[in-house]
């Protein structure tokens, strides 16, 4: 197989209180709208809300490729996993492992890290119940990177730094740091009384290359083992080249095949293994032989393996939609993020970094740049998210935290002893990521589509009336869709009536805006008798905030080419000659504002992908792609952008073949 190679201020708007969530009435927040016409007016999108983040935060849950391009993650989400659900553990021994330790979603990532070793392992699992868990969005299991742990490290410690030395590791390096994390977190999950072995949540989830569960307490009745391997396997004879096989020296194995030939029934297939716990951590210090390690068959295809299972949960991407770890279900009713309003500290901070770094005024508006920065400028500004850490999070901050969390979590665990499902009685039903993805889906590639039209119209201004008649039809066509759900044609019969109801400022403008934005929510406002909890409260907000800002760009360029229209094509006897300057400066406009919007809704791995279709033995691969281990890969910042179709080769060292 290949890889494609890719290295994977705020307004309010009426929403305040634990955790950033609405306490009280929640405000509508209308975004200004500009006029249409080439007054240069531009659009009011105010790139230090929030709204944005928090939207695509919802989005992109359990994805893996927009959550590498985000990978420093500020959502904490409650989450279930069904019944039946096999997980795995493999390691370098043959005990039960300690509590806590982690689980795999895929069997390839735990053989990928624990495989190839003179006593490998491999145990499965699955749960007995829906068992309730905790996830961290972001490269939340990647250790190396500023600010990938930041959201775990303020939760379990109140700091980025934790309790040990710099960087919260203590003194036996960054695993053991890793495992003491794991303990913080579950301890603090005990402690407040949210979950123990057999009820509450019982686990944390987050991703590297592929999905992991930190198990909290395996004496717990929701995990049952069904079946335990020495996977260690035979060595290549050091005279043969890497792909060939000898028997070699292995240490003795638990065979038990014939044994479950011999007993198999339809009733049992084979028996379930015992194990003796393990008291203490395995020691992550200890380094295999490496005069073995170069013998080992399977040691770099069991790395591509493991990163080709983590491709099957890249969600969405540039080329188009995929699967996300659908395993695990997210409950968004209880969605908690470092984004909320409540966070004012870490707010203020973040505002006042963008604002220089990005060349942006007081209330967020962008200034531009040079023509000749543009490009670059607009890309900065898309990638914004990618960038942000909790580095300047305040104690008063934590303790928002604290509080915002204990309440979402009560709300979401199931009682000790309850065998029913999770308790949903405060929450509305809604799906917000299922909604979040149909939003996006609506808009992401018509967006794209709309500014390479306008970019177009270089083409067809100054040649003769044909080209831009096409031009128009194009155009007119693609912002028709868009405006269609919402927007009510005038129907005067005078041209120069209907001319005056093309405008955004217009009451039919109005009211096209309005049912655009709140098109998607209006059924959850107080006049339904709906009454949200705070953190679905926030949610509704940020879907308001972003998709308002596209609604008020689409209605711009939308009425402006049908004003276009109207005054080109539709009045009669109409002399438009000389008035192409005039256009082309209204589409330089709108081609800004297209562009700026995209910037504004950052949704960057929408975007990326292999420029040429992979082939059956290629893959792409994310910055997950990174091994443990030194390998011949360029994981600089800007090879995430411009991913490569890579054959599994070039995971081996000494054999790339690109």
């Amino acid at each position: 197989m290949v890889a494609c190679r890719g290295h994977q201020g705020h307004e309010d708007g009426g929403t305040s209180g634990g955790g950033g969530c609405a306490k009280g009435k929640s405000k509508v927040r209308i975004l200004k709208l500009s006029s249409t016409g080439a007054t240069g007016s531009k659009s009011d999108l105010d790139f230090t809300s929030t709204g944005p983040y928090i939207f695509a935060g919802v989005r992109d849950l359990l994805q893996q490729w927009p959550n590498t391009f985000s990978p420093n993650g500020h959502s904490i989400v409650p989450c279930t996993v069904p019944p039946f659900t096999s997980l795995y553990h493999a390691r370098m021994d043959n005990l039960a492992p300690s509590s806590p330790e982690w689980l795999a979603f895929d069997a390839e990532l735990s053989y990928g890290v624990m495989g190839s070793s003179r006593n490998s392992h491999l145990m499965t699992y699955q749960t007995t119940r829906e068992i309730q868990c905790l996830y961290f969005d972001g490269m939340s299991a990647v250790l190396v990177g500023e600010g990938r742990i930041d959201s775990q490290m303020v939760f379990a410690f109140g700091n980025v730094t934790g309790p040990g030395k710099a960087g919260g590791h203590p003194e036996n390096g960054i695993l053991f740091g890793d495992l003491e994390r794991a303990a913080a977190l579950c301890d603090w999950i005990r402690t407040r009384a949210l979950g123990g072995p057999g009820w509450g949540i019982e686990g944390i989830v987050r991703m590297a290359a592929g999905f992991e569960l930190i198990w909290c307490d395996f004496s717990s009745p929701s995990l049952k083992l069904i079946s335990y391997l020495d996977v260690t396997v035979p060595l290549n004879n050091e005279r043969l080249d890497h792909q060939k096989f000898s028997p070699g020296v292995v240490p003795a194995m638990r065979r038990e095949s014939s044994e479950i030939v011999s007993s198999y029934d339809s009733a049992t297939p084979f028996p379930l293994p015992t194990l003796t716990r393990s008291q203490a951590p395995a020691d992550p210090t200890s380094v295999p032989d490496e005069r073995l390690v170069t013998r080992e068959p399977f040691q770099w295809s069991e790395v591509w393996q493991w990163f080709v299972s983590a491709s099957w949960h890249y969600g969405r991407s540039g080329a188009g939609s995929g699967r996300a770890e659908d395993r695990i279900k997210p409950a968004t009713c209880s969605f908690l993020t470092y984004y909320a309003p409540a966070f004012k500290d870490i707010h203020k901070s973040l505002a006042e970094q963008e604002r220089e770094a990005l060349n942006l005024t007081n209330n967020g508006r962008w200034k531009g740049s040079s023509p000749s920065n543009r490009a670059s400028a607009l890309q900065e500004l898309s990638r914004r998210r990618r960038h942000h850490t909790l580095a300047d999070i305040s104690p008063q901050d934590t303790t928002v935290l604290t509080e915002a969390s204990e309440m979402a979590l009560g709300r979401f665990i199931r009682p000790e002893g309850d065998k029913n499902t999770s308790n949903k009685t405060e929450c509305s039903g809604v799906d917000w990521t299922l909604l979040a993805n149909t939003i996006s889906q609506t808009y992401t590639d018509s967006l794209t589509e709309l500014n390479q039209i306008l970019v177009e119209w270089q083409a067809a201004i100054g040649n003769n009336d044909s080209p831009v008649r096409r031009w128009h039809d194009i155009a007119r066509d693609h912002t028709h869709s868009l405006l269609m759900s919402f927007f009510e044609y005038p129907a005067h019969g005078n041209v120069e009536i209907r001319r005056k109801e093309l405008n955004t400022l217009s009451a039919r403008g109005r009211a096209a805006y309005m049912r655009c934005q709140f098109s998607w929510t209006r059924l959850l406002f107080p006049d339904q008798g709906v009454v949200l909890n705070d953190n679905e409260a926030l949610l509704k907000w940020a879907f308001e905030e972003t998709v308002g800002g596209i609604c008020s760009i689409i209605l711009e360029i939308g009425l402006g080419v049908e004003h276009e229209w109207e005054s080109r094509y539709a009045a009669p006897n109409v002399i438009y000659a000389d008035e192409d300057d005039q256009l082309q400066q209204m589409i330089k406009i709108w081609t800004w504002k297209i562009e700026e919007l995209i910037a504004w809704l950052g949704w960057t791995g929408d975007h990326v992908t292999c420029k040429e279709v992979c082939k059956w033995d290629e893959k792409y691969l994310g910055e997950h792609g990174l091994p443990p281990y030194e390998a011949p890969m360029d994981l600089k910042e800007d090879g995430i952008w411009e991913p490569e179709c890579l054959k599994a080769t070039y995971i081996s060292r000494g054999r790339a073949q690109v």
